[in-house]
């Protein structure tokens, strides 16, 4: 049993690697005829051709000076992040002069798409009315969950669970805002108070107060009041249920939890955007609508389309949306601060008020003259023990930092003054507070663009540039085929046919990438293709030349195969971890054609791991069990002058029989006693290896004792018998 086990073993992997073929065919062929995949991937814009934008920045203020390569550089960004998480990929986005940006879309980029890349992206600070984890939360009656806080009451008296309170992300969790400390703000006591803005508010209600936007008690069914302080502030009561028209509930089955990002949007305009009453401060839940609710009960952060921002940014109305790592949603009211009112944001280690550094990293912020009373209006409201009005609430306490219609920071407000500077500190490295301080500088130079030229880019060009790329790898291909086919005879079938395989598998895997993911050929992905060939070539040929070594170091055939077979593969492993090594660099530092190259190369890379493990090797150990290849045949590819056994060598079939070259008369015959002995001396191991002396002196030394035997020598294998004379004959005719 344990010799047949190996025997089954490269039938089983081969069989492995046809369902894994048949699976991604099957993969392809339900996806063309259940969804919208083709049988061709999708092509970039170098082959297919699309459509070009020529965008001219302009500033929205006159306040800030000329318009630098960084503010160039990080529209640049924004305008690929949103173009990216549209969905668009091989998308080309690079600067066209000192100041234009060309965006090169591939296809036929929809309307949408179009005003993504055409928007300005601007900072706003705005209020945080309501704030949950990144999930579908709820798929209650949005006017019954907004009763729960604080809004508009339940058209009916059903009371559902409100969404859950979001656990701070750890950003968020310690970061604050405290004014600079070269100058102090005195407070109403008379002491120094340093403003800080927090995640998770320090200082709890007052005792008797409750929070307006934490759900009331479960055994009650009438909507949560504002606190004690917002009701003396004069705030509108609610109107009464016979006062609110119920809004038509749109098409949603129960526990419907998971609605794509275009069509919530679409859903959510059969809901009023009206707020229900008048908001007495600037964090009243008053402030929300049931359409503001309808799309927060219902909006999936982990959506890639509810990433892409630069949507629906009006400053005076209220704003639905994720944070920017889609952890954390929010409804937010209406802008309180602009990105413009903020002169200079850099980074830098915090400093105690002695003036020591603490160790942490933070920002520090300045504001002009209108933003800094601005935000001191609102820090009085927000800040729970100096409200002057305010609701109060540790949970609303919070206003966000808005960029790009994502949020990049919402820390609470746990101080009453700001007098226009600030350092943002708390869980910041020193590459994320670098990266919060080019966002809120970024945010202080808003940039608008002019569309300055749009045009149909044909694909002319490209498509000759590929066909005279597919012509040269054809002719490569065949030149390669037919040096394969002269230096390795028939093992060259082998070698093709573990290539041809390679392409069927990464043609497969490219076009389901093109239809699940988005991705696009470019003519830099051909050519990362083209030279999949040779490094599916290199792993053939290290493979053979190793069996080849261990044939001339005197090992069966069979035993050589699997011999060269676990040296190999080591350097096939770590030469192709070098190159996926080399593609993934690429691919994380490029962008563009060079990105796409890097994205063709990593993938054949795995592809030729798996050919050569699953296809190649058992194919090998299985053609050496066949008459044609393993006993040696003069076009096989593994005859034994092919292999380096020649004249001068040892050609080794069977534990039995050792044939020399030189013998004309097919002439071997000793007794089992007579052969050991003979091997013995010609500096041989009982398995055939080479042991004592080097292989040509080994080889003359059993050529010689071989003349010495008598022609008509019985012969005899391992299992067979002779007489004890002919033993003897032979023990003596070699001595």
């Amino acid at each position: 049993m344990a010799g047949t086990k190996p025997k089954n073993k490269p039938l089983r992997t081969l069989i492995f690697f046809l369902v894994i073929l048949l699976a991604l065919g099957g993969t392809l062929g339900g996806a063309t005829i259940w969804s919208n995949a083709t049988w061709v991937p999708k092509l970039a814009i170098d082959l297919e051709g699309g459509t070009q934008l020529i965008l001219t920045p302009k500033k929205t203020t006159d306040k800030g000076g000329a318009i630098s390569a960084e503010d160039i550089n990080q529209a640049i960004e924004v305008i690929r992040q949103r173009v990216d998480a549209s969905g668009v990929a091989e998308a080309e986005i690079t600067r066209n002069g000192n100041e234009n940006i060309a965006v090169g879309l591939p296809g036929t980029p929809s309307e949408e798409t179009l005003n993504l890349v055409k928007t300005s992206a601007v900072m706003r600070f705005r209020t945080v009315l309501l704030s949950a984890p990144g999930v579908v939360t709820t798929d209650a009656d949005p006017a019954e969950a907004l009763a729960k806080i604080g809004g508009a009451p339940a058209a009916s008296g059903a009371t559902p669970a409100l969404p859950a309170k979001p656990a701070p992300s750890e950003t968020n969790k310690t970061m604050t805002v405290s004014p600079s400390p070269v100058s102090p703000v005195p407070t109403e006591t008379g002491s120094t108070q340093a403003l800080q803005l927090t995640a998770t508010p320090s200082t709890p209600p007052s005792a008797g107060e409750k929070p307006a936007d934490k759900p009331a008690s479960d055994k009650s069914s009438a909507p949560a009041k504002a606190g004690k302080q917002g009701d003396k502030s004069g705030a509108t009561p609610a109107p009464s249920p016979s006062q609110t028209t119920a809004a038509p509930k749109p098409a949603v089955a129960p526990n419907a939890h998971a609605i794509p990002y275009d069509k919530l949007m679409k859903e959510a305009k059969k809901y009023p955007e009206t707020p229900a009453g008048k908001p007495s401060v600037v964090n009243d839940p008053k402030q929300i609508t049931l359409r503001d609710m309808f799309i927060f009960s219902h909006l999936d952060c982990s959506d890639q389309a509810s990433l892409r921002g630069g949507s629906d940014d009006d400053p005076k109305k209220n704003l639905v949306t994720c944070d920017k790592n889609g952890q954390e949603k929010y409804i937010l009211g209406p802008e309180v601060l602009s990105g413009t009112n903020v002169t200079s944001a850099a980074s830098a280690m915090g400093r105690t008020q002695q003036g020591n550094a603490n160790g942490q990293w933070e920002v520090d912020l300045k504001l002009d003259a209108e933003g800094a009373r601005k935000f001191d209006d609102v820090a009085k409201v927000l800040y729970p023990n100096q409200s002057k009005g305010g609701m109060r609430n540790p949970d609303n306490n919070r206003f966000a930092i808005v960029l790009d219609t994502l949020v990049v920071s919402a820390p609470g407000v746990n101080a009453g003054v700001f007098n226009g500077s600030a350092s943002i500190s708390g869980s910041l490295t020193r590459e994320t507070a670098a990266t919060l301080a080019n966002q809120l500088q970024f945010g202080s130079l808003p940039l608008n663009f002019d569309l300055q030229s749009e045009q149909r880019i044909s694909a002319t060009l490209g498509g000759e540039h590929l066909k005279v790329g597919l012509y040269a790898a054809i002719i490569g291909l065949l030149l390669v085929c037919l040096y394969l086919l002269w230096q390795y005879h028939a093992l060259a079938g082998l070698a093709t046919a573990s290539l041809i395989l390679a392409g069927v598998a990464t043609y497969l895997v490219v076009t389901i990438l093109s239809w699940s993911m988005g991705y696009r050929l470019s003519l830099a992905g051909v050519v990362g293709l083209i030279v999949a060939v040779g490094v599916t070539m290199d792993s053939f040929i290290i493979y053979f030349e190793r069996i080849r070594d261990e044939v001339r170091d005197g090992k069966a055939l069979a035993t050589a195969v699997e011999t060269g077979w676990n040296r190999a593969k080591r350097t096939i492993v770590v030469s192709d971890i070098v190159n996926l090594v080399a593609a993934v660099v690429l691919y994380v530092l490029a962008v563009g054609g060079v990105q796409g190259f890097a994205f063709t190369l990593g993938l054949t890379t795995v592809v030729d791991l798996a050919i050569i493990f699953l296809f190649t090797h058992p194919m090998m150990t299985l053609l050496v069990k066949t008459s044609y290849f393993g006993e040696g045949h003069k076009f096989s590819g593994l005859d034994r002058v092919h292999l380096g056994a020649s004249n001068e060598r040892i050609y080794l079939h069977t534990n039995a029989v050792i044939t020399n070259a030189k013998s004309k008369k097919n002439r071997v015959a000793m007794a089992a006693p007579a052969v050991s002995l003979a091997r013995q001396k010609a500096g041989l191991s009982q398995e055939g290896d080479l042991v004592a002396e080097s292989s040509d002196t080994a080889v003359d030394t059993l050529s010689e004792t071989e003349a010495e035997l008598p022609d008509k020598t019985t012969v005899a294998n391992s299992e067979g018998s002779a007489t004890k004379d002919e033993a003897t004959e032979g023990e003596e005719a070699t001595k």
